[in-house]
């Protein structure tokens, strides 16, 4: 009686389209004569752009004549409303802008509509020529809709910040330009004011007035050029968070970077650790040895397994403080896997289970440096090259070419590189 008889609920089909059910204001015919009181609804939104109306004075109209709605109607004839115009109409609920309207949202709005506030957002002049620019730079996925309207541009910003780690919603490590918009995203209290004055404020820009003309478009360009770079930078974020994690890792096992992609690194670590993880008594160690031999996990889920046990955060969590923990723990537990790989050599040789060879260099001090060393296939047939070009340069007094080859073989040893 309400929904289908009224034909706000109604089936309909376009050319060469297959029928569809659609949520729509009556038909001409409008037989329970709701439209009038939609109708204004609609005409209270247009009348005051860029304003919020309260709900609790749309309600307050369509109790009194000549509409007379039952208080048990009003909440659908305003559901009605959002749906048809839910790209023109933002939805405000204590004050706060909510980018995606649910069945929470519309529960609320009958209970308590003294709380929500809705505002017209349908543009033109020199905001229009903005938004559409917006629209085509931001690839937003409206550009082939028909009429695009703002929202098509708010929604995914303030969803984009939303969906964020909390890593990139916390970090200080942006530039001043990206950490302004995500505040202003953030916030997100007014659509058309987010748009066209805090966000080109954000990006070093005047803001865009309602009334103004198309003068400058060199300023649009900038506006919308400089939202781009700082939305993207915003995505970035915690990918580049991974990317220094996996080079600190790198550097603290001395991995060539040109060389050992994560996969490769994993791998050589993977079979390094293995074999320490059940000899060693050390707590810390044995955990550090566990996550390096973990081979199941994705790339990604695998540096949040190992940064969340060096650094007692998940990654997608840090702060900037965190990162910095990381970086000095990361050094000191592969300094104590080295010394305690180079020490248990000699045992898992004899045992059959070591892989490579142990370098030993004892300085004339008493100082000394080991390091296991374990090569791939292709850097095994690297090294008979290189001893083959080097064996000329070797003169026939044994003690100065081995304190000679001792020496770079210390400095070696010191190095970051493998």
């Amino acid at each position: 009686s309400v929904l289908e008889k009224t034909t706000l609920h109604r089936q309909t089909q376009h050319r060469d389209e297959p029928p569809s059910w659609i949520i729509d204001f009556p038909t001409a015919k409008d037989p329970a004569r709701l439209l009038p009181a939609l109708e204004k609804i609609k005409k209270m939104l247009e009348s005051s752009p860029d304003s919020r109306v309260k709900v609790s004075d749309i309600i307050s109209i369509l109790r009194r004549p000549p509409y007379g709605v039952r208080d048990g109607l009003i909440p659908l004839l305003l559901v009605i409303v959002l749906v048809k115009h839910q790209r023109d109409i933002a939805y405000y609920e204590d004050g706060t802008f909510l980018s995606t309207i649910g069945q929470e949202e519309i529960l609320r709005l009958t209970k308590a509509p003294g709380d929500v506030s809705l505002q017209w957002c349908r543009i033109g002049g020199l905001r229009q020529s903005v938004f559409e620019r917006l629209l085509s730079v931001l690839e937003s996925g409206s550009t082939g809709r028909k009429n695009p309207e703002l929202l098509d541009v708010v929604r995914p910003l303030v969803q984009l910040v939303a969906g964020l780690p909390p890593f990139a919603r916390n970090t200080k490590s942006l530039s001043p330009t990206a950490i302004a918009v995500r505040e202003v995203l953030t916030k997100a209290e007014d659509p058309t004011k987010m748009v066209f004055a805090d966000l080109p404020i954000a990006c070093g820009v005047a803001a865009f007035s309602p009334n103004e003309e198309i003068r400058d478009k060199k300023r649009i360009e900038c506006f919308v050029t400089t939202l781009k770079q700082s939305t993207d930078e915003l995505r970035s974020a915690y990918p580049n968070l991974l990317e220094r994690m996996v080079a600190q890792l790198r550097q603290a096992f001395q991995f060539d970077s040109r060389a050992h992609g994560l996969k490769e690194l994993r791998e050589a670590l993977a079979k390094r650790a293995s074999v320490l993880t059940s000899l060693v008594a050390d707590v810390e160690l044995k955990g550090f040895c566990m996550r390096l031999s973990d081979a199941v996990l994705e790339e990604a889920a695998w540096l949040e397994s190992f940064g969340s046990y060096v650094a007692a955060t998940p990654p997608s969590r840090w702060r900037n403080q965190d990162e910095f923990v990381f970086n000095e723990r990361i050094h000191m537990l592969t300094a104590k896997f080295i010394r305690t790989e180079a020490a248990l050599f000699p045992t898992l040789a004899k045992k059959g289970q070591g892989k490579g060879i142990l370098v030993t260099i004892t300085h004339q001090d008493g100082n000394e440096k080991s390091q296991v060393v374990q090569l791939t296939d292709d850097e095994t047939r690297a090294v008979e090259t290189l001893k083959a070009n080097l064996a000329p340069l070797l003169i026939n007094n044994t003690g100065v070419s081995l304190t000679a080859l001792s020496q770079l073989v210390w400095d070696l040893l010191g190095k970051k590189g493998k």
